[in-house]
């Protein structure tokens, strides 16, 4: 199920090098979010300098970290991608992960969110 967040074109800010002297803020140009039913919620974000910060936020109840985040430029993020498709095809056979993402969307598992100048592509 799809929700565009309708919203101005401010979408916050990203802390980047939280803590160092390469501390700075960086504005969110977009935005696409995965939130399950037991309450995990997945982000990925655009920023302004064209670099992609990949999230997780865990229940507590989960026993897992209760946010995990990771930053990387776009050819890192398509590397990271095809390895972790790779990785889950070679486990769960040929379009192995792509089907196992469609039975969890029709059982409406997942509520997906973007931001408005974001729209998924649906079939």
């Amino acid at each position: 199920m799809e929700n565009t967040l309708e919203q101005n074109e401010n979408y916050g800010k990203a802390t980047i090098g939280f803590g160092t002297s390469e501390q700075k803020e960086l504005n969110i140009v977009d935005f696409l979010k995965a939130e399950y039913k037991d309450n995990r919620l997945m982000s990925v974000v655009m920023l302004e300098d064209e670099t992609f910060i990949f999230s997780v936020e865990n229940p507590v109840s989960s026993g897992r970290a209760p946010h995990q985040a990771m930053r990387l430029g776009k050819e890192s993020a398509i590397g990271m991608l095809s390895t972790i498709l790779l990785y889950f095809n070679t486990k769960l056979g040929e379009n192995g992960i792509q089907e196992a993402i469609k039975d969890a969307s029709v059982r409406n598992e997942i509520n997906y969110s973007t931001s408005h100048n974001f729209k998924l592509k649906t079939e």
